[in-house]
């Protein structure tokens, strides 16, 4: 169901509009701030130590090496956004399931032009390139040189190299405005390139010693590339559910949905036709692999790439975690539009892929119905407080347009920081009590995994401790088990 913003309410609707229309114009700067302007450090923004990541802070960046950030602006109504999530997700709410369109999202909760306007003015004022607002009037893309996004931010660039050998870009601490704009600003993505989101997928041991993908034995979706997945049909088809040569227990798709009790839907012709799921994927996939599992499978999906052209996916990519998501998805929704959102996972602000997904920014998909990832970090570790806040307003944005958040909550349950790699933390805060973000996000449903041996035998949580070697891949279950545990971020 979709209403006018008049509709959702009365009082809110004139309260927004009058707000719009009320608001000071002013005389936006035209130029850098001038001397003794005060300035406001953003100090939710500090950006925390590279060496926590295990990166290396180099010097200062060259004044004229390019750099690129994402600025979210805050709402002047995020109260009310909040409030109205909560209650189109409630049954028996007044405003349940009154979903918005983008536009009529834009229309009640984005900034006024002035505000935005006098941020612009500031900022180009330095030589710094703005980007045209996102759909939702919340954020837009900066680009500029280090000694120009110096000025306009009062920041100190620094080159850092990533434990991974990336050489990027980032700021040594807190970002600062004129006390004039700084309050239209919520978060500034991009400061902190050396932070990263992980995938969440874990291989078999027989994979992990051949240096290839033990697919599809792994669980029901493969991730093998090329010509591997081609040889593999035979192995799908023929073995069906059951065990394979390394002695791990693996079903195929038709398996997983018989356990998941998808058949039902099946029998009435609804495959998710019609609909679009969006994956946030922080790599690019493979391609071939992802046709020769089609054939094997026998569905033919529609696949819609949507590259953040700011931030295309890494030239040597990963392939398996995302190739998987979408082998699994097109596995069990077969007619539906799979809308993948790819960035670069060094280089590109995190919140990217999601404004792109609720928004439809640089975007050819419908707006996903479920937006679903397997990409996360332990709460501690995930960055800025400013961070979180950030993602509260876009998820909230999804709820409001009838987007269904699910997240992985990771393989390590209660310790989420357990075995995490590049984030420079000791022992004894790799065994403290964490879980994953955005899974942790009230907004979003936390998805743990499950593994069984049987389509109709009993489940276990990916990873127990308790459970047998065999149903931990043979690892001996060392890191605990998928679920949940404590938020230090939301109570």
């Amino acid at each position: 169901m979709r209403r006018s913003i008049g509709a959702i309410g009365g009082s809110f609707a004139a309260a927004a509009m009058v707000g719009a229309l009320a608001a000071p114009v002013g005389a936006a700067p035209s130029g850098p701030a001038p001397s003794g302007t005060a300035i406001v450090r953003l100090a939710d923004m500090q950006p925390p130590s590279p060496a926590r990541y295990g990166a290396r802070t180099e010097g200062p960046a060259a004044a004229t090496t390019k750099t690129n950030l994402t600025v979210y602006l805050a709402s002047p109504r995020q109260a009310q956004l909040e409030s109205l999530a909560n209650g189109v997700s409630t049954p028996g709410s007044a405003f349940y399931h009154d979903f918005l369109t983008v536009a009529q999202f834009r229309a009640a909760f984005a900034p006024p032009a002035a505000t935005v306007g006098a941020l612009d003015a500031y900022l180009r004022g330095y030589g710094v390139k703005v980007g045209p607002l996102a759909p939702n009037g919340l954020s837009e893309s900066l680009s500029g040189s280090v000694h120009q996004v110096d000025g306009a931010l009062h920041t100190s660039l620094v080159a850092v190299r990533t434990r991974a050998g990336a050489n990027v870009v980032g700021s040594a601490g807190p970002p600062g405005l004129p006390a004039a704009v700084a309050s239209s600003v919520s978060y500034i993505d991009g400061l902190t390139p050396w932070v990263r989101p992980q995938d969440n997928l874990r291989v078999t041991p027989a994979a992990v010693q051949t240096g290839g993908v033990a697919s599809p034995r792994r669980a029901a979706g493969s991730a093998a590339t090329g010509s591997a997945a081609v040889s593999e049909c035979s192995q799908l088809t023929q073995l069906g559910n059951g065990t394979d040569t390394a002695g791990y227990q693996w079903m195929d798709p038709s398996d997983v949905s018989t356990a998941d009790h998808l058949s039902g839907f099946y029998s009435k012709a609804d495959t998710a036709q019609g609909k679009t799921i969006g994956l946030i994927e922080y790599d690019s996939y493979d391609a071939p692999a992802v046709s020769a599992w089609e054939s094997c499978i026998g569905v033919t999906p529609t696949i819609d790439t949507e590259i953040d052209p700011t931030y295309p996916p890494s030239a040597t990519p990963q392939y398996i975690e995302a190739t998987a998501d979408i082998e699994l998805v097109t596995a069990l929704a077969p007619a539906a539009t799979v809308a993948v959102y790819e960035a670069d996972n060094t280089t590109a602000p995190p919140l990217d892929p999601w404004t792109e997904a609720i928004t439809g920014a640089n975007s050819n998909s419908p707006l996903p119905a479920v937006i679903s990832t397997s990409w996360a970090s332990c709460e501690p570790v995930t960055g800025p407080s400013a961070y979180f806040q950030a993602e509260v307003a876009l998820f909230a944005e999804a709820a409001l347009q009838g987007q269904t958040i699910v997240a992985a909550s990771g393989d390590q349950g209660s310790e989420g920081c357990y075995g995490v790699s590049g984030a420079g933390l000791t022992t004894a805060q790799q065994d403290a009590l964490a879980v994953n973000d955005p899974a942790s996000n009230p907004l979003v449903t936390g998805v743990g995994g499950t593994g069984s041996d049987t389509v109709s035998g009993p489940q276990y949580p990916w990873n127990q401790r308790t459970a047998t070697s065999a149903n931990c891949l043979g690892s001996g279950c060392p890191g605990g088990a998928t679920g949940g545990g404590l938020s230090t971020v939301w109570s």
